[in-house]
């Protein structure tokens, strides 16, 4: 039997580590960029809002219902 490592999780939620890597933006009203959240536990997830540290960034849509297992992707609004 196949042992798998269980994926990094915050409350049962998980997003590949290289998908946090925006790479280099420079000064722009807008730079768009997707992000998406799997969620890895056993039972349906809602995100009811997105908390950030600063007024820069936006989320789209501002929340969802996730399945267990199943995958969103939301659009992120960062306003340089």
């Amino acid at each position: 039997q196949e042992q798998r490592t269980p994926l990094p999780t915050v409350n049962g939620l998980y997003i590949e580590p290289q998908a946090l890597d925006i790479g280099e933006v420079w000064e722009t009203p807008r730079y768009t960029f997707h992000l998406a959240i799997q969620n890895a536990d056993g039972v349906t997830k809602t995100i009811a809002r997105f908390q950030t540290t600063c007024g820069c960034l936006e989320l789209e849509p501002p929340g969802q219902t996730l399945a267990s297992g199943k995958k969103a992707e939301f659009t992120c609004n960062l306003n340089l």
